[in-house]
């Protein structure tokens, strides 16, 4: 996947144009790179799996990179290390990053962002060990909007040193703490059961009625 990836890019100019890598039903044992100007568009999430198998590492990493996207995949299995990783990691003055309609789940860390600006939108970041959304560095200005953060194990949504997430429309609920650093959006939903399907079987649609479906 990742040797796809280069070889595509090349052939594409470095990747100085935009690229779009679509990923079929499955599930796939990857530690992913992207650089800039790559659209990485799987199945649904519902279909499409990116798993890092515990390795210790981010699973999808963007360090020092323009327009990337990322959508339509569920992402888990970062496993946990002494440095910081998480399911997305955004790094090194990335900018014009967006992660959409993406599950981000049992990984250490949902995203990370250190030194980034983007959007993170209509995502279900939920059950990870540490963080939903993890954000350091007075460079990182992230929009978070149209989310789930749920049922993680430390915050929902954290910023120190200086980063800012401007938050709204987000269902938050059930983190350790909900929001450390950063006040909730004037119309982020709290304290409100998202009512996934099955959890337990990592089934995150929505039931009806479920706070979420038509809120955003």
């Amino acid at each position: 996947f990742q040797t796809a990836l280069g070889v595509n890019c090349q052939r594409s100019g470095s990747c100085g144009i935009p690229l779009s890598v679509g990923v079929g039903p499955g599930t796939y044992p990857e530690q992913v790179s992207l650089p800039s100007y790559v659209r990485l568009i799987g199945s649904g999430a519902d279909k499409t799996t990116l798993d890092g198998g515990g390795g210790g590492k981010s699973v999808v990493r963007i360090a020092n990179a323009l327009h990337v996207e990322v959508s339509g995949l569920t992402i888990t299995g970062s496993g946990l290390s002494a440095s910081p990783v998480a399911g997305v990691e955004i790094t090194d003055f990335s900018h014009y990053i967006t992660v959409t309609r993406t599950v981000l789940r049992n990984n250490s860390s949902g995203v990370r962002l250190a030194g980034a600006t983007g959007l993170l939108l209509n995502n279900t970041i939920v059950g990870n060990v540490s963080d939903g959304i993890g954000s350091t560095a007075n460079s990182t200005w992230f929009n978070v909007r149209d989310n789930i953060i749920a049922a993680n194990g430390a915050n929902g949504l954290q910023t120190n040193d200086g980063s800012q997430l401007f938050t709204d429309y987000n269902l938050v609920f059930g983190n350790l703490v909900d929001y450390s650093g950063v006040a909730a959006g004037p119309h982020d939903i709290l304290g409100k059961d998202p009512r996934f399907m099955n959890p337990a079987a990592n089934d995150y649609r929505l039931q009806r009625p479920s706070p979420a479906v038509d809120a955003g």
